[in-house]
């Protein structure tokens, strides 16, 4: 068992040093409760998965705005990034209104698109409101 667990940790260790050279394209951190917008909405998370910035947002859920309007998620992270049949919210995730979530990365979950990489299939790509691709 000991020589199993060495094994897994050396294939970690030898895979996370592989990343970590890798040149990043970019960076969209997982978006959460009280995440604002470009237009000054702050998002009101429902999913029961937390992160050190808080409770995660979903596709579907709610940004509310300073004049008492609101508007739905309609993009996130795609199949990179499922959370009970809805995808996760990024810094980045569109808006029914056009709007988009800016931050802040506070979360520590992070989708990478790496440069030497094909783009993630799905990220951001608008869906209905209810997650469903």
């Amino acid at each position: 068992m000991s020589d199993m667990k060495t094994d897994a940790t050396r294939l970690a260790d030898e895979f996370m040093a592989k990343v970590a050279i890798k040149p990043v394209k970019k960076r969209f951190p997982v978006a959460t409760e009280g995440s604002t917008t470009q237009r000054g909405g702050r998002i009101v998370a429902t999913s029961n998965m937390q992160t050190t910035g808080g409770r995660v947002a979903l596709v579907g859920d709610l940004a509310h705005y300073p004049d008492g309007s609101q508007s739905c998620i309609v993009s996130g992270a795609g199949p990179a990034m499922p959370y009970e049949d809805h995808q996760i919210a990024l810094v980045g995730s569109l808006f029914e209104n056009g709007d988009v979530i800016t931050g802040p990365d506070h979360s520590g979950i992070v989708v990478v698109e790496y440069a030497d990489e094909s783009a993630v299939p799905g990220l951001l790509d608008p869906v209905s409101p209810t997650g469903a691709s």
